[in-house]
């Protein structure tokens, strides 16, 4: 059985034959290098081609965009496929996790969470989204400061809460402290576990 060759850096070729995209990569040669990166990978060539880039930087636009007129097959687009892979699946990975915040929200959004809450929960959802998602559900944020359970109240819910320590994922962890306590929104239970000030009231 025949082993397909390996390549190292897998280059993916475009030939481009529009002068328009021509003229803007000339335009930018034209004032090369533009970047630090681009100017060491590209000295060798650079110090070897010195006088055709020295010409080209002398051009003005109009002179640019006529030679790119005439030139169709100068310009090529070179694609790394290694990188192009990587950055496909960490774009996959965002739009997997946001799905994921959003179905979250709704859910918080029907318990009453605050929106400091949900910011702290789902680090990928804007407040556009959250007020766009309100409107959707019908739950306008609560004014004014949140109303308090008893002391006692307060006590049983720390101490469900420190019961689900060994769940890493908090959100899970208010969907379970939740179940147990059906009566309150999540807005209170997030007071009750982060803010120290309700203690004593």
């Amino acid at each position: 059985m025949m082993r397909k060759p390996f390549i190292s850096n897998p280059v993916y070729r475009l030939f481009n034959t529009d002068p328009v995209y021509t003229n803007l990569a000339l335009t930018r040669l034209a004032s090369a290098p533009n970047t630090p990166r681009e100017a060491s990978y590209n000295a060798l060539v650079a110090r070897e081609h010195e006088d055709v880039l020295n010409t080209l930087k002398r051009m003005n636009p109009k002179r640019i965009e006529k030679l790119a007129s005439m030139c169709p097959d100068v310009v090529t687009y070179s694609i790394d496929l290694k990188i192009l892979q990587n950055k496909i699946a960490e774009m996959e990975n965002y739009e997997q996790r946001f799905s994921q915040q959003m179905q979250r929200l709704r859910w918080m959004l029907k318990h009453k969470a605050s929106n400091q809450m949900i910011m702290n929960l789902c680090s990928l959802i804007s407040t556009a989204e959250i007020k766009k998602m309100r409107l959707e559900l019908n739950t306008p944020v609560v004014k004014g400061r949140i109303v308090m359970p008893s002391i006692e109240v307060r006590l049983k819910v720390l101490k469900a809460w420190s019961k689900l320590e060994k769940e890493s994922d908090i959100f899970i962890r208010y969907q379970q402290l939740i179940d147990e306590f059906p009566g309150y929104s999540l807005a209170q239970l997030h007071s009750i576990i982060n803010d120290e000030k309700f203690f004593g009231a």
